[in-house]
């Protein structure tokens, strides 16, 4: 590629700062840079970060929010969109309830085998009594596979419900920042 101009060559110093170019023109651009004070003035003062004030980010996000309040407010107000958004949330409490319903019911698989366990040792104990050694041997086999079942399907019915938990917690803060203005919310 020819030696570029000086005014060519600011005008892909962004290109080239961000490392979007042709890799020929790259070159170029460097080549340039080696040999011309002024253009590589350019570039390092395009390469240097400009510290910003948090004061300044705290001032400039405060319209931010009580325009967010406001926005919310307007569609809220808005008469299509009363109905949409009950609608929506309707929908979202439904889902929700559902999530919740199938924890519950998959809570119910180790209560069964629990209860099956139980059930296996009255049933035990009765053959025992009766005599009936090989009908107790069953309900012995049947213990031991009621309670193992029930600890293998426990542990993944409480990492579940710790899941819904703290998805639950996530909805709470989120709905929250959406009316509570001012401070964040974590």
């Amino acid at each position: 590629m020819k030696d570029l101009d000086c005014s060519v060559v600011r005008d892909l110093l962004p290109l080239y700062a961000e490392n979007m170019v042709n890799p020929d023109t790259g070159r170029a651009v460097a080549a340039h840079l080696e040999g011309c004070a002024d253009c590589r003035a350019v570039y390092e003062n395009m390469q240097r970060k400009i510290p910003v004030p948090v004061e300044e980010n705290q001032k400039k996000a405060e319209p931010l929010k009580r325009l967010r309040f406001h926005m919310i407010l307007n569609i809220i107000s808005f008469p299509i969109w009363l109905p949409l958004l009950l609608a929506a949330c309707a929908v979202a409490l439904a889902l929700y309830v559902c999530i919740w319903a199938v924890v519950v019911c998959l809570w119910c698989v180790p209560v069964i085998f629990g209860v099956l366990s139980v059930a296996a040792v009255v049933g035990a104990a009765v053959s025992f009594a009766q005599g009936l050694a090989g009908n107790g041997l069953l309900f012995v086999a049947l213990l031991f596979t009621g309670a193992g079942l029930a600890v293998l399907s426990f542990v993944p019915c409480l990492l579940l419900s710790k899941q819904v938990i703290r998805l639950t917690k996530a909805l709470t803060r989120r709905i929250k920042a959406l009316f509570v203005s001012g401070k964040e919310v974590k």
